[in-house]
């Protein structure tokens, strides 16, 4: 193989991210959706490990690996062509001001989930 054939390589490894969003209001009481988007991927989203999880106070909390919920009654995922969605049930407090963190491969994205008031 030849240097421009393996700069191609990487370069092509590098630019691929994944972006994190918050896709449903977030309210206490009420269920919220987290999109993670790894739609630069030809492959999304079965060749590379899919990985939700969390932190608080500086641990981090492994939720879902590979679409198994560490606390099923809790959190779900559900796989789409372009990326992969996280479904937090019944908001509680201490869901609210957490780090939630999506990774595909060696690629993350992480947000923190904050209270909205209102529906926009």
């Amino acid at each position: 193989m030849d240097i421009w054939m393996l700069l191609k390589r990487v370069w092509t490894w590098i630019v691929k991210v994944v972006s994190l969003e918050v896709v449903t209001p977030v309210l206490l009481g009420f269920d919220a959706n987290m999109f993670c988007n790894a739609s630069e991927f030809n492959d999304c989203c079965n060749s590379n490990t899919r990985r939700w999880s969390r932190t608080v106070n500086d641990t981090e909390t492994v939720l879902i690996l590979e679409g198994v919920s560490a606390f099923p009654e809790k959190f779900t995922e559900i796989v789409h062509s372009d990326g992969f969605r996280l479904i937090l049930r019944k908001l509680n407090k201490s869901d609210i001001g957490v780090k939630y963190t999506c990774s595909y491969g060696f690629h993350s994205s992480n947000q923190t989930l904050k209270e909205r008031n209102s529906i926009y």
